[in-house]
């Protein structure tokens, strides 16, 4: 890997940790650059991986896909994408916009779930 590249990565790597330190998220830049197949950053639980690109693939057309198709039933809905390979796990991708959407919604889902149990038994 050159040095442009290298510096391309690091640079994304702190973009992604100010993104998260800016939503309240304690996390921490490694920096070990792919050496020993280290995490890129890391911290509250998290191991993330950063991906810095000149052009993101397709899950970004994705995403824009799931976002049209919320704005288009009129309601407030956060968009997300759920891939899997053959034999793979479920991903979720997700806007770092849209995180605190996303969390409030599976909460008030969960809480809302554990009421209806509740009143059940």
């Amino acid at each position: 890997m050159g040095a442009r590249q290298r510096r391309k990565g690091a640079n994304g790597e702190r973009e992604a940790a100010a993104a998260l330190r800016a939503l309240g998220v304690y996390v921490e830049r490694t920096a070990r650059n792919g050496v020993d197949m280290g995490v890129d950053i890391q911290g509250s639980g998290l191991a993330v991986e950063v991906k810095r690109r000149r052009k993101s693939a397709g899950v970004v057309r994705w995403l824009d896909q799931a976002r049209t198709a919320a704005k288009a039933t009129r309601l407030t809905l956060t968009p997300i994408v759920m891939t899997r390979g053959d034999n793979e796990a479920w991903t979720v991708v997700i806007a770092l916009d849209d995180v605190d959407a996303f969390i409030s919604a599976v909460t008030r889902s969960r809480l809302q779930s554990m009421h209806n149990d509740a009143t059940r038994a």
